[in-house]
């Protein structure tokens, strides 16, 4: 059989040995050639894979399956999956055992949408990236660990935007002639820049957002630390 012929053209008979054919979950197409099924899915599944020592398992209803075939389709995410009924072997083991359903369609093709929303979220916030490395500590990881922006790479960087505005702020205060406001601003970010300038030079510094090390214990021995990563990297 050819594969991923559209729907329409999939014809039951001995002339192109198909013997059924069904949708799954409104979604998947299944071709059956007599004992062999193939499923074409618009997605990848990459944990469908053909193994060189041990198969992939895919338990579909009631009926272990070995996938031995994989093969992209015409659309940028198609991809069609060749199964033959297991043939168990006294030493042979699955690498892992899928068990195929409508449920398993479903919730794939709701991690996809919600993986797909997920990158438009990530794009609209790499907007606002320069500003992540002033947010809490917590708050950076929970955006690590969601859309993998990097806690170290963002607070270094916001960093470096405070020591840009440390000296715009030192010029305001002389031309302002010590504006209350304009010295106000210099002193939080000359506190908040001295407290956290270590991590550019000590990658195991605690990442702090803007002021968070007033909360945190141990924070002389922390400002030690640092400072004497700075020291030696400037020595």
């Amino acid at each position: 059989m050819d594969p991923f012929r559209t729907p329409d053209r999939i014809e039951i008979g001995a002339a192109t040995g198909i013997t059924a054919v069904e949708k799954l979950a409104e979604i998947d197409i299944l071709v059956w050639e007599g004992a062999r099924l193939i499923v074409r899915s618009p997605r990848e599944m990459p944990s469908w894979r053909v193994g060189k020592n041990r198969k992939t398992a895919v338990l579909f209803r009631g009926v272990r399956y070995a996938v031995v075939a994989v093969r992209r389709g015409e659309g940028e995410r198609d991809a069609e999956y060749v199964l033959e009924p297991w043939s168990p072997r006294a030493h042979e083991l699955p690498s892992q055992e899928i068990t195929y359903d409508e449920s398993y369609v479903r919730e794939r093709e709701g991690h996809a949408r919600a993986l797909k929303a997920r990158r438009g979220e990530a794009l609209a916030l790499a907007l606002l990236w320069p500003l992540f490395g002033l947010l809490p500590s917590r708050v950076k990881i929970a955006l690590h660990a969601r859309y993998g922006f990097m806690p170290l790479t963002s607070t270094r960087f916001s960093v470096v935007v405070e020591l840009a505005l440390l000296s715009l702020s030192f010029i305001g205060v002389i031309v302002g002639q010590g504006d209350p406001v304009v010295v106000l601003f210099f002193v939080g970010i000359f506190a908040d820049t001295f407290f956290r300038i270590s991590i550019l030079f000590d990658d195991s510094y605690p990442a702090f957002g803007f002021g968070e090390w007033i909360a945190r214990p141990g924070l002389v021995e922390i400002v030690q630390k640092g400072w004497r990563a700075v020291r030696s990297r400037v020595e």
